[in-house]
């Protein structure tokens, strides 16, 4: 999912799942859109729900009707009786501004430079990704999201590793792991999140846990491609941890 989708009506968050008709995860999708491309024109909406398609005309025009007045419908209105999709009366699409994603809530947590942010708010930011970004969705959903989803992921593995770094340095080994784990998630072929969780368990006393990981780190390569290989900066320090465990033992 894009993470997930929370709708806040005042204190009573409603979560939205891709999951359900064809028109309801065509209506996510709408959500999903409006909410990186605010004040979206008609011409931009037809080219991601009819690529190819030409966007004046009747047809066109019931077409992204027909999608924003069940999106409009399925999602309701808060409170005070305001639509969560607003009526388009000057050409653009929007969403009312109590329709938040948790990538908008990700970014606001983490700030314009995570090396400035307190700790304590990077994780609750690494607390709000529950997957990867944009992934589980049908084929030729979602295509518009294609680089945003490049971008979230190297965004929440920048603060993935700056958290681990952090709790290393401190000690901290739970957040470190917390940390590593989310990074390995979201981007599992990508070692420096490995090597944060091999410091952390190294740090933790859990040989066990080195190990385990380390057999993890292979197999998620071979499933790449069986000859791959960790790199040389991996390979070093899996050396270094074994001789240390051996030394202490």
């Amino acid at each position: 999912s894009f993470f997930d989708f929370f709708f806040f009506k005042k204190s009573n968050p409603a979560h939205l799942d891709i999951s359900g008709p064809v028109w309801s995860e065509k209506g996510t999708e709408l959500v999903a859109f409006l909410s990186v491309n605010p004040n979206a024109t008609a011409e931009q909406v037809h080219a991601v729900f009819w690529p190819g398609q030409i966007a004046s005309g009747k047809k066109a025009n019931d077409d992204r009707n027909g999608l924003t007045s069940k999106t409009r419908r399925w999602l309701g209105q808060n409170d005070d009786g305001e639509l969560y999709v607003p009526l388009v009366t000057t050409g653009e699409y929007r969403l009312h501004e109590d329709v938040r994603s948790d990538w908008q809530d990700f970014l606001g947590l983490i700030g314009d430079e995570i090396s400035d942010t307190p700790t304590d708010r990077l994780l609750a930011a690494l607390e709000l990704v529950k997957g990867q970004p944009i992934s589980g969705v049908p084929d030729k959903r979602y295509v518009f999201a294609d680089r945003l989803r490049n971008e979230m992921i190297a965004t929440i593995g920048d603060v993935a590793h700056e958290v681990a770094t952090r709790s290393l340095s401190t000690g901290k080994v739970r957040h470190a792991r917390l940390a590593s784990a989310i990074g390995r998630m979201v981007d599992p072929i990508n070692e420096v999140f490995w090597r944060d969780g091999l410091r952390a368990e190294h740090q933790a006393g859990d040989h066990a846990g080195v190990e385990r990981l380390i057999t993890q780190l292979e197999q998620s390569l071979a499933a790449v491609d069986e000859d791959y290989e960790p790199d040389t900066e991996t390979q070093s320090l899996i050396a270094q941890l074994r001789q240390r465990h051996a030394i202490a033992s």
